[in-house]
């Protein structure tokens, strides 16, 4: 092999690494996303009190929100700390990845297929105004960036 080919099998081993890195560290995000709601506790015991009467409302209406605001306000505080709520004024993250806005991402689409059909639209409408979408490419990239290399450091 020359020097060359030597380089790209190096290079594809890196990416590899990296890639395994990466689903490894989304797999665990999703197994402890919205753990927050499924364990014991406060926040447990108001989804499993309101929830039902919320999952009789149109998602994203008036009458939705208002039922949110008047039931879920200090729920919603406290979950709004989970780094896939990064768009939350309440949240204190100031290092958001793409991995956070993946999770916002999905959880927000996987939210709404829940209530009604899929419509790409009305994400989109939520995402605007979440503000899931209101974040600077530079810094998510160099916060990325860093992500990957802890997780590297983390396996090391």
């Amino acid at each position: 092999m020359n020097n060359f080919e030597d380089m790209i099998t190096t290079h594809k081993s890196m990416i590899k690494t990296d890639y395994q890195l990466i689903c490894e560290y989304l797999q665990s995000r999703a197994d402890e996303h919205d753990i927050d709601k499924v364990n014991p506790g406060y926040i447990r015991s108001v989804y499993d009190e309101h929830f039902p009467t919320l999952k009789k409302i149109e998602f994203g209406t008036e009458q939705y929100k208002q039922y949110e605001k008047e039931h879920f306000a200090e729920a919603h505080r406290q979950h709004a700390q989970n780094r896939h709520h990064y768009y939350n004024p309440l949240n204190k993250a100031d290092d958001v990845d793409l991995f956070d806005l993946l999770e916002a991402i999905i959880d927000i689409k996987q939210s709404q297929k829940q209530y009604s059909d899929y419509q790409i639209d009305l994400i989109m409408k939520t995402f605007k105004d979440k503000g899931v979408l209101d974040l600077d490419i530079e810094k998510l990239a160099y916060n990325t960036i860093l992500r990957i290399e802890k997780l590297d450091e983390e396996k090391n």
